[in-house]
């Protein structure tokens, strides 16, 4: 297996877990929708920084895009953003 594909799943599960151990903490003076979005601009700009440094590129096909931009709503504000709202309670 690649070393970089290791390192890139390393870097993507930290970033990851890091929601679940710091939202409690946050959902208490912060609002829940704009500290996650907050967090995934720093680990988004971090994460394309990455894979623009490892030679990837921007070029995906619209479905590609599609699958992307419905991952990415359905996952990180959907699934993310209902659970720190929920922390609030």
């Amino acid at each position: 297996m690649d070393i970089r594909a290791i390192l890139m799943g390393l870097a993507f599960a930290f970033m990851w877990s890091s929601a679940f151990t710091s939202a409690r903490i946050i959902v208490a003076d912060a609002s829940p929708l704009y500290s996650l979005a907050a967090r995934f601009l720093l680990s988004g700009l971090i994460g394309v920084a990455i894979a623009r440094a490892m030679g990837q590129s921007w070029r995906l096909t619209p479905k590609q895009w599609y699958a992307t931009i419905l991952f990415g709503v359905c996952q990180n504000a959907l699934y993310l953003g209902l659970n720190f709202v929920a922390m609030q309670t």
